[in-house]
């Protein structure tokens, strides 16, 4: 059954009898921390000074999903900071697995994405996006391709569908090659990559995060479509191709993790 949202406490009294059990990896500006009531079991979400409602239904169930969650694949275990692998090992929550997690393939170019509800944020959810290649050289007919442009697709329930086109994503127009993605004033024209990476191949799926707004059915969609070049938009080395993004659902979890 759904799970009912609860009243964050507001006096110290009560805020006594919280105790943190689970916070987010950066411990930062942007921190999230969850409290369990150890009265009532009742689980809360606590960012920054600001308490907000965390539905639930007691830290044992709060638990059972979460390892649900990690034993079927849905949250996997990786590098939270692709720039730092050593230091910044840990689960990630955008799904990798199941309902929420979208994937499709096409000329040779994987692009998957899943979301995160954030009750906490005024934003609402938070999306991840990445891309890849996959296969050979020789099954794609490219070596490597770029980013070009963005043509996204977010559906609300009971409102019109909204279009937003847009040059690469985040100031990003990243060139994938096998393995990886190559990092260069092409790919980073703005010199947005932090972590002190050099220059070069970068192992892994490019990936990137932001967000997309609350609407008032909290309810919908977000897909789109990725303009790809084959080569780099310099130097194309055959005609430009769209790759689909599927879409990805928006809406309020039961478990909030």
């Amino acid at each position: 059954s759904r799970l009912s949202e609860s009243t964050p406490p507001t006096h110290r009294a009560e805020f006594e009898a919280m105790l943190p059990f689970a916070c987010s990896f950066n411990l930062g500006r942007n921190r999230k921390i969850h409290y369990v009531d150890v009265g009532t079991g009742d689980v809360f979400i606590h960012e920054g000074m600001n308490f907000v409602p965390d539905p639930g239904d007691g830290l044992l169930r709060w638990m059972e999903e979460y390892a649900r969650r990690l034993e079927s694949g849905i949250y996997s275990v990786r590098a939270l900071r692709p720039e730092s692998p050593a230091t910044s090992r840990g689960i990630c929550l955008y799904a990798a697995a199941g309902p929420d997690f979208s994937r499709c393939v096409m000329r040779g170019v994987e692009v998957t994405a899943s979301c995160v509800y954030m009750p906490e944020h005024q934003a609402g959810w938070s999306y991840s996006i990445s891309m890849r290649l996959v296969g050979t050289a020789a099954e794609r007919g490219f070596k490597s391709c770029q980013l070009k442009s963005r043509k996204w697709a977010i559906k609300v329930e009971g409102e019109p569908e909204e279009i937003v086109r847009g040059d690469g994503v985040i100031g990003f127009f990243p060139i994938l090659e096998d393995g990886g993605w190559r990092l260069n004033r092409e790919s980073d024209p703005h010199g947005q990559y932090v972590g002190g990476t050099r220059l070069g191949h970068q192992a892994g799926h490019f990936r990137y995060q932001s967000c997309s707004g609350r609407s008032r059915s909290m309810r919908g969609t977000f897909g789109g479509e990725l303009q790809m070049f084959p080569g780099t938009i310099q130097r194309p080395e055959g005609e430009p191709f769209w790759v689909r993004l599927e879409p990805f659902r928006l809406y309020v979890p039961d478990f909030h993790f």
